[in-house]
């Protein structure tokens, strides 16, 4: 079980701040668009306990369980999935059905141990999520190499970023129906 502490940039121009992670002697690891499906019983016991279960398809297919622990801060269980269709059945017929699902645009880099996730949703603004978990010290530093000083800097998840811009996003990428991998 790991501690995730990160942050995320709202409202940045993705071009600048790659020209900038760039200049900085980033690497870039990943460009490409993930599919984020969320999964909830029937009586939505996660999604209203602040809990989220979902399997994120980026290059290879990755499970992540969270809890909050407190704002901002989320105590995360991640594996990666060798098996997807044999994972969906396992989830079915422990009463997990998938609510949401999304594709997401992502542009990842890494610089001296951080990661920097450049993330773009449909019908909100890109925003940076920067990985402290190694340099909680250096955020303004950070901030500042890249630009963004003046950004509004959250503590938030992406469905909580969702409801700061007034939109539901398990309503936005609700799922009736699914069809198996």
């Amino acid at each position: 079980m790991a501690i995730e502490n990160e942050i995320k940039v709202l409202e940045i121009n993705p071009e600048e701040v790659c020209r900038r992670l760039e200049e900085l002697g980033a690497q870039k690891v990943f460009d490409s668009t993930r599919t984020i499906t969320h999964f909830d019983t029937v009586s939505q016991d996660l999604t209203q306990a602040g809990k989220s279960l979902k399997l994120t398809e980026e290059g290879d297919f990755k499970l992540t369980a969270t809890t909050p622990v407190s704002p901002g801060i989320y105590n995360e269980i991640k594996t990666k999935i060798g098996n997807t269709k044999e994972l969906l059945e396992i989830l079915a017929t422990l009463g997990f059905s998938p609510i949401a699902e999304v594709q997401a645009p992502r542009i990842s880099y890494e610089l001296h141990n951080i990661d920097y996730d450049i993330d773009f949703f449909p019908g909100i603004a890109p925003f940076l999520e920067i990985d402290l978990e190694s340099a909680p010290t250096q955020q303004a530093q950070l901030l500042q190499q890249l630009g963004l000083e003046n950004n509004r800097v959250v503590t938030l998840s992406t469905p909580e970023i969702f409801q700061e811009y007034g939109k539901n996003y398990f309503e936005e990428f609700k799922i009736s129906s699914y069809q198996s991998r």
